[in-house]
């Protein structure tokens, strides 16, 4: 009888999606301006680079999901998954270890300050990307509190704004049942034994949403949506 004697090395890398114990990495969202915004009763307040001034007054985005990417494999590590077939089969699936799949709505009226979107539980390896979908909410998204305005919308933008050489503000309500899917680059995440927790905070730039956005034209709201998806930034969550 002939026996096939399998290399240790593709015993382990075929377990590749099994779990340890203790693996987390924490998630938060968080919606801040890149630049000088002031705040007051009446909302926030920033110029564009056009010079254009810009008051927003309400503000509401909904994330479909995070899901964490793995950095790309060692051409050894491709060379034994190409050899171990049981061992290149991952899920993308909602509610899977790499993906937060509850969606959540994030709100300029509450989300300045980081709040705990949830946590991961990565099978151990490096990450180096966060795929991250925005898509409409339903009506179980966390932080949809008393809005029912953001059931069924990926966005809710409202405000005003004063080009330059104008006299008064225009008033402005944009809206977006679209979707965006986007590959925010992470500092790498290195889970394992070595480190088995890390936090991960995700930054909505909101003083980007409206540059270069004539909010009376058409897809305006859609070009708007694009810019909330190219505003978003991963970052290290510091202990204080």
């Amino acid at each position: 009888m002939m026996r096939f004697l399998v290399p240790t090395c593709l015993l382990l890398l075929s377990c590749g999606g099994s779990h340890t114990d203790g693996v987390v990495l924490s998630l938060e969202g968080r919606l801040s301006p890149r630049g000088d915004v002031t705040r007051d009763a009446t909302g926030w307040h920033f110029t564009r680079t056009d010079g254009a001034q810009v008051t927003l007054t309400r503000g509401l985005v909904a994330l479909r999901s995070v899901e964490l990417v793995p950095c790309p494999a060692s051409a050894l590590r491709r060379v034994l998954e190409a050899l171990s077939p049981i061992g290149t089969a991952h899920a993308h699936e909602e509610g899977s270890p790499r993906k937060l799949g509850v969606p959540h709505v994030l709100a300029l009226a509450r989300d300045t300050e980081a709040r705990l979107l949830g946590s991961l539980y990565p099978p151990p390896g490096r990450y180096c990307s966060a795929r991250i979908v925005l898509a409409p909410a339903d009506a179980d998204a966390e932080g949809l509190g008393g809005d029912g305005d953001m059931v069924e919308r990926t966005l809710l933008l409202e405000g005003t704004l004063r080009t330059p050489g104008a006299t008064s503000d225009t008033a402005f309500r944009l809206e977006s049942r679209g979707a965006r899917e986007v590959e925010v680059p992470l500092e790498m995440v290195d889970l394992g034994e070595t480190q088995l927790r890390a936090g991960r905070r995700l930054v909505l730039a909101f003083d980007a949403w409206m540059e270069g956005i004539s909010p009376g034209t058409q897809g305006a709201s859609q070009e708007v949506l694009s810019a909330v998806a190219a505003s978003m930034s991963v970052a290290p969550v510091v202990a204080e």
